[in-house]
């Protein structure tokens, strides 16, 4: 099945007109015509978007072999803000079962809080945006009548920054899986708990602030990468062929690696593990 048929069999199957669709990716009711025809195709940022509202890789997205099984979330709230110059972000989430950061080629902050299980998403998860001087500040804050517990477990938050206009990202929460793509900064931190780390085609300095034991997969990245922790057991996941200077610092801290010949203090990319008593493990995948 191509890309066109996939696109026109994953609206019709989630009951959405073309103009309903589009609303939903934030992109017209003609851009949803050419790529259902085949006379046009999404950008990377879109097929993120795709990939993410039916639960399906990019890869089988754009795979002829693969069949479509996954829906649409059931349910959905979403809040856009025009951002008109370069700006801080300084993000707080709480729990979530998933969150995906990523950059837009447009001038908007789109924050997308979706679930199968959380019926009144809009009007039990406010998400309150603050835009003042350098700093755009997002807050997600819980109504009466939902806990951290079933947002821990059911809720999945997309955050979508608007990449001419980003300066320093800082994000604290707690949850399960935590995705960073497509997006270049000067700084990026990320403060909380994570079990799975998602790194794909980021650039800046980078530190991960997370105190637990995490698995980092780094698909892509250029620059500095940092991971601060405290007793704590690691991996990070590498592709083959990359090579990286490494640097520890802290107390009884060491990284590990069995491809010596991809470690090259040299390099202009750098992993480094700060904290008391850690360890991170290369795999270069």
């Amino acid at each position: 099945m191509k890309l066109s048929e996939k696109i026109k069999s994953l609206r019709k199957g989630a009951g959405l007109s073309q103009e309903e669709f589009g609303a939903r990716l934030n992109v017209s009711r003609q851009a949803i015509t050419k790529w259902e025809s085949g006379e046009g195709l999404p950008d990377i940022g879109n097929l993120l978007v795709l990939s993410r509202m039916f639960k399906i890789s990019v890869d089988d997205l754009l795979s002829e072999e693969k069949a479509l099984a996954e829906k649409l979330f059931l349910y959905e709230s979403r809040v856009t803000y025009d951002i008109e110059d370069l700006r801080d972000y300084d993000i707080h989430l709480g729990c979530a079962a998933e969150i995906t950061v990523s950059g837009n080629e447009g001038e908007k902050l789109e924050v997308v809080c979706s679930s199968n299980d959380i019926a009144d998403v809009s009007g039990l998860i406010k998400i309150k945006v603050d835009d003042e001087g350098r700093s755009a500040d997002v807050d997600l804050k819980l109504r009466d009548g939902i806990t951290e517990t079933l947002c821990r477990e059911a809720l999945h938050i997309d955050i979508f920054l608007p990449q001419r206009y980003v300066h320093k990202v800082e994000i604290a929460a707690r949850t399960g899986k935590f995705s960073l793509r497509h997006l270049e900064y000067d700084n990026f931190e990320f403060g909380g708990k994570a079990e799975e780390i998602h790194l794909s085609e980021i650039k800046g300095e980078t530190e991960l602030d997370v105190n637990s034991d995490v698995v980092i997969k780094a698909d892509s990245f250029a620059g500095k990468l940092s991971l601060n922790q405290v007793a704590a057991v690691s991996t990070m996941h590498i592709p083959s062929g990359k090579t990286v200077a490494t640097r520890t610092h802290g107390i009884r801290t060491r990284i590990l690696c069995d491809r010596s010949e991809l470690i090259n203090p040299d390099a202009e990319d750098i992993i480094e593990l700060n904290g008391i008593k850690s360890e991170l493990t290369l795999v270069f995948d």
